[in-house]
């Protein structure tokens, strides 16, 4: 975790940035001024949805890059001056990665709750769905975490993140035949085999090689 948080940290030392990452500092002030041209378009009448959408998928790329403060400091400049500009789907698209991030940084309770937030504008979204079911896991109400897993299984049996949600939720009696049905496409998965292996801790046997 070293690399991404120096990438996080450097952010706070603008000479050295200047100097060594000029590329950085010229993309994220090109972002600072796009805000503000959408927001002339959107006065003037113009439809900007589509021009957020893309401003908004750009600053969530920097979430690879490492830096969580400044796509959160970057969403919230846009929730803040355009939320009411936003349709559903850019609402969703800023709330997921705000979750992200604030995840990323550790903020775990902020995060799950905004994966949450984000299922109001992405109910036809079947990743919103098990993102909403991790936010859930997150604060330990099982019963939402497991209802909206299977709302994202019903709209893709192949979710992964659902199945790594209801594995972590099963009974003990359940759950034998919960990873019997995960799909053999996925069932390889690193995330489904980590799924399993933390619940075989969890419980006491070892699942992982019974059915890895």
């Amino acid at each position: 975790r070293f690399w991404p948080q120096l990438a996080a940290d450097i952010k706070n030392y603008p000479d050295i940035v200047d100097k060594h990452y000029p590329q950085l500092g010229s993309k994220i002030d090109k972002m600072d001024k796009k805000i503000d041209e959408i927001l002339q378009k959107a006065n003037a009448g113009q439809d900007v949805d589509v021009l957020f959408i893309s401003l908004i998928e750009s600053v969530g790329k920097l979430i690879d890059e490492g830096y969580m403060n400044k796509t959160l400091s970057l969403l919230a400049e846009i929730e803040s001056k355009a939320w009411d500009k936003l349709k559903d789907e850019g609402r969703y698209k800023l709330l997921r990665f705000k979750a992200l991030a604030q995840l990323n940084l550790r903020q775990n309770e902020e995060g799950a709750r905004t994966f949450i937030e984000a299922l109001k504008h992405g109910q036809t979204i079947d990743r919103a769905f098990s993102n909403a079911a991790l936010g859930y896991l997150i604060l330990k109400d099982n019963k939402n975490a497991e209802s909206s897993a299977r709302k994202a299984l019903e709209m893709d049996a192949e979710n992964i993140r659902a199945y790594c949600v209801l594995i972590q939720i099963a009974s003990e009696e359940k759950l034998s035949s919960l990873i019997e049905n995960v799909p053999e496409k996925i069932k390889n998965h690193s995330e489904i085999a980590m799924a399993i292996a933390r619940r075989g801790k969890i419980n006491g046997e070892d699942v992982a090689e019974k059915w890895l």
